[in-house]
Order: C-alpha cells, then sequence, then structure tokens
C-alpha cells in the first residue's frame, strides 16, 4: 500500500492537493475482478452466489460479490474463474467483462473489472462446491435467485445486521 499526497490543477487552473491510498501489487490492466456468477440449472431458477466475510477496515461482517486480485500473468477471466472457484467452490466459463471500474476514486487508483461467469449447476463438479480457501479466510456462501437480488439483499443485511 502507497500513501501519498497528489499535487494537481483545478479546472480553474489553482494548484490542489489530494490524499491518495493505492495497492502496489497491480501485475497487470487492474488490481482485481468481482464475479456475477450465473447459476443455472434444470432444478431451480436462475441463482448467483454471494459471499460475506470479516473485513478489519469496517469492523464488520460485509456481504459481496466473489472477488480477489490477478495474479501475474494472469487475465480477467481466468482470474475470476480461478477466484469464483476458491472462495465458493463453483467451476463456470467467464462470459463477459465490464470496462475498468473504480470502487472508492475519491480515495484510491485501485480498480478492477466485473466478470459475469457462467456456472452449470447441474454439472458434476458444481453439485456439492466445495471452497478451496486461502489459510485465515473464512468465507459463507449465499445461494440467492437473480430475480428480486436486491430485496434478497435488504432482508439479508436486515437479518444479519449489515
Amino acid at each position: 500500500l502507497r500513501v501519498a499526497r497528489l499535487k494537481y490543477l483545478d479546472e480553474a487552473g489553482r494548484e490542489r492537493s489530494w490524499e491518495t491510498a493505492d495497492r502496489t501489487t497491480r501485475q497487470g490492466e487492474v488490481d482485481a475482478v468481482a464475479i456475477f456468477a450465473v447459476i443455472t440449472s434444470g432444478q431451480h431458477e436462475a441463482r448467483t452466489v454471494l459471499v460475506s466475510q470479516f473485513r478489519p477496515p469496517v469492523g464488520a461482517n460485509v456481504v459481496e460479490l466473489p472477488a480477489g486480485l490477478v495474479d501475474a500473468g494472469e487475465n480477467c477471466e481466468a482470474a475470476a474463474e480461478r477466484e469464483l472457484l476458491e472462495e465458493t467452490g463453483y467451476c463456470g466459463r467467464a462470459a463477459r467483462s465490464s470496462p475498468v471500474l473504480f470502487s472508492d476514486p475519491g480515495m484510491s487508483g485501485a480498480n478492477m473489472r466485473l466478470v459475469v461467469v457462467e456456472v452449470d449447476g447441474d454439472a458434476p463438479e458444481n453439485r456439492n462446491p466445495k471452497q478451496q480457501l486461502d489459510d485465515g479466510e473464512l468465507i459463507q456462501r449465499h445461494l440467492v435467485p437473480v430475480a428480486g437480488l436486491r430485496d434478497t439483499v435488504e432482508r439479508m443485511a436486515e437479518k444479519h445486521g449489515w
């Protein structure tokens, strides 16, 4: 992590300063990927998987899309497939990616792509998915219907106090 004070000129030509914090681990085009998995099955309507975990910067458990850093030599699609498998146990195929996104541009230049991953929920490897978590990771999975996703997340937030 690099903390810096930037100097820049505003629209009126005045010099200003801005404090920023940036990752120093970027290996390629972007720092990270977030994954929107679309899990289809003949058994149920389309679902996605959300994860929840404790995040020290906010001092609480939060619900989020599966996500992770892009490794050296890895493209966004491969990173998304790898991170989805590690965090949720689901195997899928990256279908499309967003343009580069910034999650907190007022604080950081950290960036990412949102990758849609298609998952065949009826495939043998996805019938009983097993997470492949790193040491220290404690991630809960939440399978939720794609239809009504916002309402589901709001109910989860109320129930768990997120």
